[in-house]
């Protein structure tokens, strides 16, 4: 029954872009490309083979992170067990198309008249040889900073990436921006890989050969053991997800599964309104990132209009359903502000360990995710609270989760 809501509701969205189904649940790929692998990947493959024909880590541009003077900055309350991990950049001026978009100009078309018929050339153009990351406008500009040691085993929280999408995505074709936070660290995330073609998107499950990607669960069904409860409107509940999340699989209006090679796969507000087409595409949206059947990372996804301050503060409190104690930390809130020329994308939530003192750490500029560094590496700055500090945020702490 639950498969059959999240089949009916990517269906309703844009019967233009559905995908042929067959009776027993394969799909019909719409490209000669498509059929040859599907063709090659029948046959019986080791996980080798399967990886030579798995897409990942080459369709993004790793840059390094002085390029948008990435900070990361964390604070860890111990006396409210509270914590506040934040991503803040100044936008690359240099970066195709994400300058132009302004309040009168959502996709920046004065700036940039062609950069919608530059995106469908590049995107109609992707292979497995050209991939995204031989693209200059259908691709995905990536920087990243590893969370301090100490305050990832406090918080959850390991990994945080910001990416640049110039031509945006399949439900977000404009200029954007999007920051993830991971529960594992950088080395983890290259390894999950997924036949895709060379494009945004994993093929579905059948066009998977290697467990790396099939555990990408992209059939539908695959988390109906996750499901512990229905919303009024006759939504499944999913464990660990907010009320409403539904994951894109077996989706007809992206036109293939919400699964990113690298990323994972997607759960999107489809109760909320995430797919309507009347959705104010200036405020941001949350995606909820699953892999393996756990959610893996929490995505905030934004017009990169907000970045040059056209938008307003966005602040987005959360519930969780069914919650376990081992995802206890994903967020409670979410925040975006733009001050004086930068963009600050906060999430926070409970900590993971409530012991020890508190303490706020900074990750500074200068690292790039090419150079293979941890920011281990990196110098960050540590404080312990002084106790009369401490109290004073843990009485903010608690009006906030209250």
């Amino acid at each position: 029954m639950f498969s059959s809501i999240i089949l009916t509701t990517a269906l309703l969205a844009s019967p233009a872009t559905a995908v042929n189904r067959s009776p027993n649940s394969k799909y019909t790929l719409r490209t000669h490309r498509d059929e040859s692998i599907a063709r090659e990947l029948e046959s019986d493959k080791t996980e080798d083979d399967c990886f030579a024909k798995e897409t990942g880590a080459e369709i993004y541009h790793d840059l390094p992170t002085s390029d948008v003077d990435l900070e990361l900055t964390s604070l860890v309350d111990t006396a409210t067990c509270s914590y506040k991990l934040t991503l803040s950049f100044t936008p690359d001026d240099s970066l195709p198309f994400m300058a132009g978009p302004t309040d009168q100009d959502f996709l920046g078309l004065e700036v940039n008249p062609n950069s919608r018929a530059m995106c469908d050339a590049e995107r109609a153009s992707t292979t497995l040889e050209n991939h995204r990351g031989t693209n200059e406008f259908h691709t995905t500009y990536l920087y990243g900073l590893h969370v301090p040691e100490e305050s990832a085993e406090k918080i959850g929280f390991k990994f945080v990436t910001l990416d640049a999408s110039p031509c945006g995505t399949g439900l977000n074709p404009f200029p954007l921006w999007g920051v993830h936070f991971y529960t594992f660290d950088d080395n983890f995330r290259r390894k999950l890989r997924c036949v895709s073609g060379g494009d945004s998107f994993c093929y579905f499950t059948e066009f998977q050969c290697s467990k790396t990607a099939l555990d990408y669960n992209m059939e539908p069904g695959s988390f109906d053991d996750k499901i512990c409860g229905v919303t009024e409107g006759g939504f499944p509940l999913f464990q660990n997800q907010p009320p409403g999340y539904i994951f894109t699989t077996d989706s007809a209006r992206l036109g293939a599964n919400g699964g990113f090679p690298l990323m994972g796969l997607h759960a999107l507000d489809i109760d909320g309104g995430a797919t309507s087409p009347d959705r104010d595409r200036t405020i941001p949206g949350i995606a909820q990132v699953n892999y393996n059947k756990e959610i893996v990372a929490t995505n905030i996804f934004l017009w990169s209009g907000i970045s040059y301050g056209y938008g307003q503060d966005y602040v987005k409190n959360s519930t969780y359903s069914c919650p376990t104690d081992d995802r206890n930390f994903l967020p409670k809130q979410t925040e975006v502000t733009y001050d004086n020329g930068r963009t600050f994308v906060s999430v926070s939530g409970e900590l993971a360990d409530c012991s020890g003192p508190s303490f706020a750490e900074t990750v500074p500029k200068g690292h790039s995710l090419k150079s293979g560094k941890s920011s281990k590496t990196v110098k960050s700055v540590k404080t312990v609270k002084s106790a009369k500090s401490a109290k004073s945020e843990s009485k903010a702490a608690k009006r906030q989760f209250q």
